[in-house]
């Protein structure tokens, strides 16, 4: 699974805020929901992911301790199976 569908460098994710799927509390960016979305849609226990830029790396391992809205995860699924 490629969480960013191909690159972060594409433009699309200059126009997409996915931060309402982060918990209330969370200071992240739209990268790191994403990645950590990765984990929940569908649930899965790991994510492979290549760079070749250790602070995005570093980025990423932070984004595995976001908590997320589980009521808008929740949503998401059910909008996508029904």
């Amino acid at each position: 699974m490629s969480p960013f569908g191909g690159s972060t460098a594409d433009p699309e994710w200059a126009c997409v805020d996915l931060r309402s799927f982060a918990g209330s509390q969370e200071q992240c960016s739209t990268l790191q929901v994403a990645y950590r979305l990765a984990f929940e849609v569908p649930a899965v226990s790991r994510v492979a992911v290549g760079t070749k830029d250790p602070a995005h790396l570093r980025a990423l391992v932070v984004a595995t301790e976001l908590a997320v809205n589980d009521q808008a995860i929740g949503r998401y699924r059910r909008l996508i199976t029904d």
